[in-house]
């Protein structure tokens, strides 16, 4: 396995930088294959810059001779043989909050700086007019208008030399300040106006600190506020201190740079800085999209891995909005947004927040800030080390990951449909709170499918504002139908179901008033008729001071806000049973409501009993409007209900076993009852299904058991199957006999065995009876008759066939077999054993025939 990476990662380093880039390299003379692209697929590795031996050595040599006495740039270190590689689970886009920083982040730098020799400006655009989603970029294509805006930047302990505040290669021997070069100097390349900044600061040494270390550089005159101590308060002080309605955009004191994502792959050559001077339009751009989605809050990609980063998009889901650089619309006169638990969670925390309040935030997904939280000292890291204590990186991240870990756990506990129990990650720089993407836990997704409502052709509607993209195929047809005020109208117009489903689903589409007149009289109730309670009882729903109230019924999705019904006709219903006049007017809408499991067309049945008294529907909806009025408590109607519903089911029963009997067929009375059970909107019972071939069959062997045609009522075939077959042995009974084993189960076969039988014997019977009939013409006609009677004389009581051999006989044959070979089986093995087991009556030409 080990040898099989190591051929992996060999195979994946010698891939060649993109086409661009290499023609960059070429035109200054320098060979492309010097500098090889790291792992692919290898993600959180160490990241080297292979040099190849003999160009390296090349390039030295020429360095040497062309700069001689000069100081000669630092040797790139080589990474050992078998160096250490790690693959990450995939984890999803939303959830990946890996800082990406690590020990061998010098040799990182290396890396940029490296790439950045080779890289100009027609280089970096041509890769960019490779990927068309690159080119549209935000800060390339935006035309947001300008707004005014603050930065804000919460600060601890960064005054001090950079070379003291971080173990970086590139910063050794440094003694600028560490914001001096890494967010003031990130704020400079981007043309950022100083007097918009203001640096927010715990204590008043502190912020003569700044300003003597700041003394002399550019950003001497930046303002300075005293601010409170700790993360999360101070960054609560931030909030608050600007106006209502103020941009602020927040951005923490380490920040090196934006990296912005400009082809595919999951390598760092894919990622280039963003351009001097274009982060303002990004700033503009956000406040535009935050104005026209209702949000509040927006951040950068969560990752600075480049696979969890895409080259378009901006999420709107859940998820973490990093506090290193966001943006936000000041509310002070809203303090669930303050953060309240720890300060290594305070991001997280202020993003679930804005997410719960407004339902969305926004996260470009082409561009990440580039930190370093857990290698600096400062900060927030300052908290985890004890006073007068020297502890390790790796230490402070402990403690840190430990109130992480409880800051996680009260998100959990105050928002459990928004973030997930807290979650160990494997690395220490992945946050470990667990945000739900879609805003509800998984597993839910099911349950909220976009449903069409059931809406008649005279219900009004009401269309919002065209919300769709301007210039798409949807805003069109969003057009044509907008001005509908009718169900009927807006089909006419061109409004489909998918159309009805989303609209209503994302609240573009509201009913403004609910038809609930009757739609068949099949069933009718009176109050008074059926002893129905008349009490009345006071309902909130009267005094919620609205003209409608939203009511969800069963064609809903979760997301659905539910459907508009007047407050007056929701009233009167309401007031029929205390369960319904005790509920708030808020509470008709949610998914605990009585109404929820009911269908819309059953509700509108609801609605005119409240009004009128009467319970008018048809019988299909028999079975949920019993349902629904049991769920309300209406316990005496739902009896009525189910009253009718028993008097109407014996008069269907009975009206068609009548019917079928005149047509000289048998039907039971349970037979009867199942054929109308679909009518009510009941699921039939087993009887009900099989051919009518069963159903007669059914009844022909009950019938059997009482026939008077055996002595004892048993040992004979004589049935009424049996009387019908032997009134004629013509070729349409062998037929009907045939049609009936071939059609029927096993238990149908044996019936059908014993009508065979029963065949037999009537053909015999009818021989002697012709031979008697001619008897009669030749002139004795008593004797005919009494030799008739004694040759349909029955056989002796007590006397049985062998059924069970000849049922497992007849198992063993085929279905396709003939009745008349069945027949002639079974009158061998019946004369066969019949001798042997029992005497045949004396006196008796059918028993003696036999």
């Amino acid at each position: 396995l080990s040898r099989a990476f190591a051929n992996r990662v060999r195979r994946s380093s010698s891939k060649m930088p993109p086409a661009s880039m290499r023609a960059a390299a070429k035109s200054k003379g320098r060979d492309a294959k010097t500098l090889k692209k790291p792992a692919a697929g290898v993600l959180k590795a160490k990241r080297v810059l292979i040099l190849d031996k003999q160009s390296s050595q090349t390039s030295a040599a020429k360095a040497k001779d062309n700069n001689k006495g000069k100081q000669a740039p630092p040797k790139a270190k080589k990474r050992a043989k078998g160096s250490s590689t790690e693959e990450d689970d995939d984890e999803e886009d939303d959830d990946m909050t890996d800082d990406d920083d690590s020990d061998d982040e010098a040799e990182r730098k290396m890396w940029d700086e490296e790439w950045r020799k080779i890289r100009n400006e027609e280089a970096v655009e041509a890769a960019i007019e490779e990927n068309k989603h690159a080119a549209q970029a935000p800060h390339r294509t935006s035309q947001a208008p300008a707004v005014p805006y603050f930065v804000a930047i919460p600060t601890h302990g960064r005054w001090k030399p950079v070379c003291e505040m971080t173990g970086k290669v590139c910063f050794k021997g440094m003694t600028e300040p560490f914001i001096l070069v890494h967010t003031l100097e990130f704020l400079s390349r981007q043309r950022i106006p100083k007097e918009v900044v203001t640096l927010f600061v715990a204590t008043e040494s502190e912020r003569e600190s700044y300003k003597t270390a700041l003394k002399g550089s550019p950003w001497a005159d930046v303002k300075i506020v005293l601010s409170a101590l700790g993360n999360k308060n101070n960054r609560n002080f931030i909030y608050k201190y600007y106006p209502a309605g103020s941009y602020v955009v927040s951005i923490d004191d380490d920040v090196e740079r934006i990296s912005w994502k400009i082809s595919d792959g999951i390598t760092h050559t894919g990622l280039v800085p963003m351009p001097d001077g274009v982060f303002e339009r990004v700033i503009f751009d956000a406040y535009a999209r935050m104005k026209e989605t209702g949000a509040h809050l927006w951040g950068l990609n969560t990752s600075q891995n480049p696979r969890h980063m895409r080259c378009h998009g901006v999420s709107v889901r859940n998820g973490l909005v990093n506090g290193y650089l966001n943006g936000f619309i000041c509310r002070p006169e809203a303090p669930e947004l303050l953060r309240t638990f720890a300060d290594a969670t305070e991001d997280s925390e202020f993003a679930v927040r804005h997410f719960a309040k407004d339902g969305i935030v926004l996260r470009y997904r082409m561009y990440a800030g580039i930190t370093s939280p857990y290698l600096n000292c400062g900060g927030l890291q300052e908290k985890f080390a004890a006073k007068g204590e020297k502890i390790t990186a790796s230490e402070r991240s402990d403690a840190r990951k430990e109130e992480e870990r409880w800051g996680a756990n009260e998100l959990h506990k105050l928002f459990p449909r928004l973030i997930g129990p807290p979650q160990p990650r494997r690395d220490k720089k992945t946050m470990e709170v667990v945000f739900h993407s879609n805003g509800y836990p998984p597993g839910e997704g099911a349950l909220r499918k976009m449903i069409s409502p059931r809406l008649r052709d005279d219900d009004k509607l009401l269309y919002a504002e065209n919300p769709k993209k301007p210039g798409s195929k949807s805003f069109e047809l969003y057009a044509k139908y907008q001005s509908a005020t009718t169900y009927a109208e807006a089909r006419k117009l061109g409004a489909r179901g998918i159309d009805f489903a989303f609209d209503t689903n994302w609240g573009y589409l509201q009913v403004t008033d609910l038809s609930f007149s009757p739609a068949s009289d099949e069933c009718c109730l009176d109050d008074v008729e059926s002893n129905i309670p008349q009490e009345r009882y006071p309902s909130l729903v009267a005094n919620s001071g609205s003209e409608s109230v939203r009511v969800r019924v069963k064609e809903m999705s979760l997301g659905h806000q539910g459907i508009a019904i007047s407050t007056q006709a929701l009233a009167k219903l309401a007031e029929r049973t205390p369960k319904l006049a005790a509920l708030e007017p808020s509470v008709w809408a949610k998914a605990e409501s009585p109404l929820a499991t009911v269908p819309l067309s059953v509700v509108r049945v609801l609605l005119y009993w409240g009004s009128t008294n009467k319970l008018v529907y048809a019988r299909r909806q028999t079975k949920a409007l019993h349902a629904a009025l049991k769920s309300i408590d209406a316990t005496q109607a739902a009896r009525a209900v189910r009253n009718l519903e028993a008097k109407e089911y014996r008069r269907l029963a009975s009206e068609e076993k009548a019917k079928t009997e005149a047509k000289g067929l048998t039907m039971s009375d349970g037979q009867a009852k199942n054929k109308f059970l679909s009518v009510f909107g009941r699921a039939p019972g087993p009887s009900a299904s099989g051919s009518r071939t069963q159903q007669h069959l059914a009844s022909s062997s009950r019938a059997s058991n009482n026939s008077p045609g055996s002595a004892g009522g048993s040992g004979g075939v004589a049935s009424k199957a049996e009387a019908k077959t032997r009134s004629s042995s013509s070729p349409k009974s062998k037929t009907k006999i045939a049609k009936i084993a071939k059609s029927s189960n096993a238990n149908s076969k044996a019936k059908a065995r014993t009508v065979a039988q029963g065949w037999g014997k009537a053909k015999a019977k009818a021989k002697a009876k012709a031979k008697a009939k001619a008897k009669a013409r030749a002139g004795g006609a008593r004797a005919g008759a009494g030799g008739s009677k004694s040759k349909s004389a029955a056989a002796p009581a007590g006397r049985q066939p062998k059924q069970t051999q000849l049922a497992k006989a007849k198992a063993q044959q085929k279905k396709q077999q003939k009745v008349g070979n069945i027949a002639a089986t079974s009158q061998r093995k019946m004369c066969k054993d019949t001798p042997t087991k029992r005497p045949a009556a004396q006196g008796s030409k059918a028993s003696r025939s036999r």
